[in-house]
């Protein structure tokens, strides 16, 4: 999956070009390990690729997931 900003909101597109997580996020990265870091609200947590959020948004910072 690859990162959009659509307005002022990100989420993701697949390889042929169609929205695959809704952009209703204030920030993302890109997948790592399965996960990707997401700001919701100021506070980051973690999505899988199904974009459901797995590591709720409750830290400061968020970096690449690595197991």
């Amino acid at each position: 999956l690859a990162r959009v900003k659509i307005g002022r909101k990100w989420g993701y597109i697949n390889a042929e070009g169609q929205i695959a997580i809704e952009p209703l996020l204030d920030w993302t990265s890109r997948f790592s390990e399965g996960l990707a870091g997401v700001r919701i609200g100021g506070k980051y947590g973690y999505i899988n690729r199904a974009g459901k959020m797995v590591i709720e948004p409750k830290f400061d910072r968020a970096r690449s997931f690595v197991k």
